[in-house]
Parts: structure tokens; sequence; C-alpha cells
């Protein structure tokens, strides 16, 4: 018996990356940041890209972190990402 596979290749397509790391050891502050952010990740998808985070949340009194990866493929215009992170480093905390 004898078994055929045919493979298609693409190039890989530009794709714009941004990352932001946000730690405090203010408990208020951050989950208050975490807050603003989950509020925000709208921006992501109406400007077209995806994103990953992962909380690392800290016993009290020690630092948490949020960090936040931004992924736009196709694109790699710096005003896209800046239009959705801006709002994010501009968060008080």
């Amino acid at each position: 018996m004898a078994s055929s596979v045919t493979i298609r290749t693409f190039p890989d397509p530009p794709t714009a990356v941004q990352s932001l790391v946000i730690s405090a050891a203010n408990d208020t502050a951050f989950w208050g940041f975490v807050e603003e952010f989950h509020a925000k990740l709208s921006l992501v998808n109406d400007a077209g890209g995806s994103r990953y985070y992962f909380l690392t949340a800290g016993t009290p009194g020690n630092i948490s972190t949020l960090t936040i990866g931004l992924f736009f493929a196709g694109h790699t215009n710096d005003m896209i990402m800046a239009e959705v992170m801006d709002p994010l480093v501009d968060t008080p905390m």
C-alpha cells in the first residue's frame, strides 16, 4: 500500500509584535490596572490583533506581575500597536 502527501508552504506574513510587563508591590494599584486592562482588551480585537497574557500574583506585600504580548499578523505599522498599547501604558497605577 502506497501513501502520498503534498505539502504546500507559504512565506511568513509580516507580523508586528509588542510586549509589556507590569509589576507592582501595591496590590490595590496592581489589581486596579488588571481591571482596566481587561476593560480595554476589545481595542486589540478592533485593531485586528491577538494577544496573550499571564498573571503572577504575589503574596501580600510582594510583587505581582502582568505580562502582555500583542500580535498583529499582516501589519508592520507601529501606529496600530501604539493605538492599542498607549491607553494601557497611560493607565495610572
